[in-house]
Parts: C-alpha cells; sequence; structure tokens
C-alpha cells in the first residue's frame, strides 16, 4: 500500500502530532534519521502477506498490506509511567484518523492489528501501532475494470 496517503490523512486528523508525521521503510534506519520535534509519527511499509489461491480454474488471492504509526513521545521516567494514558490517548487518536480510510482504490479500508512498545528511555518512547488492508490480486477477470494484476489475466485479456 502507498503510505503518502496515510501519511498525508494523519497530518490532517491527528493533530495531536501537530503535522510531524514522515514515513520510511524499516524502522531502524528511520530511528537513526528520525529528527522530527517530539511527539511524532512515522508510518513505516511493513510488508504484505498472501493467502493461498481460492479457486482452480482462475488465479485469486487475498492479500494483507501491513504498515505501522510509530510514535515517538517525551518521557520523564525510565519505567514510562509519563507516557501509559497519553499513548491510550494517542491510539485513540490515530483508530479516528485511520480506522476506516482507505489509502488507495486497490485496497479496503485500513483495519487495527494491535501496538507494541519498541523504545523506552529517559528522553522518548516509541511505540508501535500496525494497521492493515486487504485487497484481492486477481479480480480484473471478474470485475473486468482497471488493467489485468496478473499473468493469467494479462493472456486472457489479450484473446
Amino acid at each position: 500500500m502507498k503510505i503518502t496517503p496515510v501519511i498525508e490523512q494523519l497530518r490532517a486528523y491527528a493533530h495531536g502530532f501537530e503535522q510531524r508525521v514522515a514515513g520510511g521503510l524499516d524502522w531502524d534506519p528511520t530511528a537513526d534519521s528520525a529528527k522530527l520535534e517530539i511527539p511524532a509519527a512515522y508510518v513505516i511499509a511493513v510488508g504484505d502477506s498472501a493467502d493461498e489461491p481460492s479457486a482452480q480454474n482462475v488465479i485469486t488471492q487475498d492479500v494483507r498490506d501491513a504498515i505501522d504509526v510509530c510514535v515517538v513521545l517525551p518521557t520523564v521516567d525510565e519505567r514510562g509511567q509519563s507516557v501509559v494514558d497519553v499513548l491510550h490517548d494517542v491510539r485513540a487518536q490515530l483508530w479516528r484518523a485511520l480506522v476506516g480510510f482507505e489509502p488507495d482504490p486497490e485496497t479496503g479500508p485500513l483495519l487495527y492489528d494491535g501496538g507494541q512498545l519498541l523504545l523506552l528511555d529517559r528522553e522518548r518512547v516509541v511505540y508501535r501501532y500496525r494497521f492493515y488492508a486487504d485487497l484481492q490480486l486477481g479480480r480484473w477477470e471478474q470485475t473486468g475494470e482497471g488493467k489485468p494484476q496478473t499473468w493469467q489475466e494479462w493472456k486472457l485479456a489479450g484473446l
């Protein structure tokens, strides 16, 4: 999935970050270059997974695209007690901005998958919130819309 529409959506509707939202391909290099003032959010393209084809005569697969929204917040204690309640509020803000949002015409709406602590030190906490959207690969033959998506569809379209 494209992350630019997600970044724009967060800039427009997640006001707690004051438009400090950027993107990346992986958290580790992004963390080293993360220079936005905090609080900030980074949209990371996590990857995708696909189910086995569901039919024998036509190739279609259900695909799940996933992204992480890594939130960076200031903290004043090593245990993170100072940000636990804030993380709860941030999660609600992300839900309002992203759950149901469709980043592009090919995918379904974004859904929430869970969260996890990535980093905690005396200065900041980084918490990951994962979202995903499902799409169907190989739907051109059924709908006739757009361009063929698979070799099988491309071949059949040329007949």
